[in-house]
């Protein structure tokens, strides 16, 4: 159920976030000017996030594609909802006087538009089907022979048999 593709590529999402995480951490850093005290509560901020993003990719690394899509688009319309819930009553004089004067936080749940959320799908479907089709088209290959076909051996089969090869080959063997 789980795929063990991504359970490898686990160590290189950790080895990544060790090197990008002090490198945002040292780019806040950079910004203050001299004789001021760094922003710990940024760089505080910063390292929650990050950290917390880096936890989850871990957790979520594991979980076939189609999970992550369904619990994702779960969460999507969930948060629509309790937006249209909230956003009605975000809109009142007594919520603006509370966000401005006493610092009060909106409720609302921050999220990207709906078209590049709904863009995001099919150029993901674009570039994943083909691939897909090439990695079955491999792996139906690799079960009716004995042999082990790698995708850039099935590359070189299917080059190997295209006549563009053979013409390519003998102009360069008549010059």
């Amino acid at each position: 159920m789980f795929s063990l593709s991504n359970v490898i590529r686990m160590p290189y999402k950790v080895l990544k976030a060790s090197i990008m995480i002090p490198y945002k951490v040292n780019k806040a850093s950079n910004y203050i000017l001299p004789g001021q005290d760094k922003p710990y509560k940024a760089i505080r901020n910063l390292l929650v996030k990050k950290l917390s993003q880096l936890g989850l990719k871990l957790i979520t690394t594991p979980v076939p594609g189609v999970m992550k899509y369904a619990v994702g688009g779960g969460l999507m319309v969930g948060a629509t909802a309790y937006n249209r819930y909230v956003i009605s009553s975000e809109n009142t004089v007594d919520a603006i006087y509370d966000r401005l004067v006493k610092g009060a936080k909106s409720r609302v749940i921050k999220m990207d538009s709906k078209t590049s959320m709904f863009f995001d799908v099919p150029l993901d479907a674009m570039f994943m089907v083909p691939y897909k089709g090439i990695r079955k088209y491999g792996q139906s290959i690799k079960s009716n022979s004995e042999e082990h076909v790698t995708p850039n051996a099935l590359v070189k089969r299917v080059y190997r048999r295209s006549p563009r090869r053979e013409e390519g080959w003998q102009g360069v063997m008549e010059k």
